[in-house]
């Protein structure tokens, strides 16, 4: 009797948290901590060694350095 072997089915890649390491020189979407619409961006910056964080609705900026400490903020009132 003939037998017929099968490929096993490939293991899908699973969806992994990125964290800084993985996102150098890149640009991330995030919700604004300042006024929560979804057109904020975060930008690594590997070169400079620092993570901006601004949003172009409401002109919030927050720039840390690599160990969190914060080097530059701007975060403007709500007006309602």
């Amino acid at each position: 009797m003939l037998q017929i072997q099968r490929d096993k089915p490939k293991d899908k890649p699973q969806d992994k948290p990125q964290d800084k390491h993985t996102l150098q020189g890149q640009v991330q979407r995030v919700c604004c901590p300042n006024c929560g619409c979804a057109t904020a961006e975060r930008h690594y910056l590997p070169t400079y060694r620092i993570i901006r964080t601004q949003c172009g609705s409401c002109d919030y900026l927050l720039v840390t350095g690599e160990t969190g400490n914060v080097i530059e903020a701007y975060a403007p009132g709500q007006n309602w």
